[in-house]
C-alpha cells in the first residue's frame, strides 16, 4: 500500500466581504461538491481549519444563529487568545469573545473541531456551504481556511511531483517553491528517508501549498 499524502492548502485570508463572494465562494462551492462526491476511505477532502470574525460583541447572538447550538452545554472561561477577553468552549469548538468592536466574536475551529462540527451540522441537516453562508450572512470575515486532501490510494506521488519540480517542469503563478526531505537515522543504522514535503508559495502569503507523504 502506498504511504499516505496529504495536501493542504492554508490561509485563505480575504478581508473584504466582496473578496469573499468574488473569490471565495468559487473555492466553497467546488470544494463543498468535491467532498460529497470523491470522499472515501482511501481518498478524503476535508476543511481541517477554519477561522472567521464576526462584527459584533454579542457571542450569545453567534452561538444560536451561525452555529445553532446553545450556549448552556458550553464551558465560560474568563480568558481567551489573540487578545480576546473570554471564550466560550464546546470540546474543539471555541468562540472568543470581547467587549472591543474592532475585535467582535472570533470563531476558531482546528482540525478536531472542524470534524466535531460536522457531526453538528450533519445533526442539523445542513452542509459546510450552508453553515459558510450562515457565516457571511452574519457579516462573518474569513480570516483563514485550510482545505486537506488526504490520499491513502497513492493517486498523488509526491516524490515523482518533486522530481518534476527539481526538473523545472513545475509551471505556478506561485513565486516561491521548496521541497524537503526527512532522513532518520539510529546508531549505525542505515538512514532511511522518512517523509517527503512539497511547498507552493510563501507562508506569509494569502494561499500557499503544501503536500507531504509520511513513510
Amino acid at each position: 500500500m502506498s504511504p499516505p499524502v496529504l495536501i493542504v492548502f492554508e490561509q485563505l485570508n480575504y478581508t473584504k466581504p466582496d473578496g469573499i463572494h468574488a473569490i471565495f465562494m468559487p473555492v466553497i462551492i467546488e470544494f463543498s461538491r468535491y467532498i460529497r462526491t470523491y470522499s472515501s476511505a482511501k481518498f478524503e477532502l476535508l476543511i481541517d481549519y477554519f477561522r472567521v470574525r464576526f462584527p459584533t460583541t454579542d457571542a450569545l447572538e453567534i452561538i444560536r444563529d451561525v452555529l445553532q447550538l446553545k450556549a448552556d452545554y458550553m464551558l465560560y472561561e474568563d480568558y481567551g487568545k489573540y487578545g480576546y477577553e473570554s471564550k466560550y468552549v464546546l470540546g474543539d469548538i471555541n468562540i472568543m469573545c470581547s467587549m472591543q468592536e474592532y475585535l467582535g466574536v472570533l470563531l476558531e475551529l482546528k482540525g478536531k473541531g472542524c470534524r466535531q462540527l460536522e457531526s453538528y451540522l450533519l445533526a442539523q441537516e445542513r452542509s459546510w456551504y450552508d453553515f459558510m453562508l450562515d457565516c457571511m450572512t452574519a457579516g462573518g470575515v474569513m480570516k483563514r481556511l485550510d482545505l486537506a486532501i488526504n490520499d491513502r490510494a497513492g493517486i498523488l506521488d509526491i516524490p515523482k511531483l518533486k522530481e518534476k519540480y527539481m526538473a523545472g517542469e513545475c509551471v505556478s503563478y506561485f513565486r516561491k517553491q521548496k521541497n524537503y526531505g526527512s532522513i532518520e537515522k539510529c546508531g549505525d543504522d542505515t538512514p532511511k528517508n522518512t517523509g517527503e514535503t512539497l511547498y507552493l508559495g510563501s507562508t506569509s502569503s494569502e494561499l500557499y501549498m503544501c503536500a507531504y507523504r509520511k513513510n
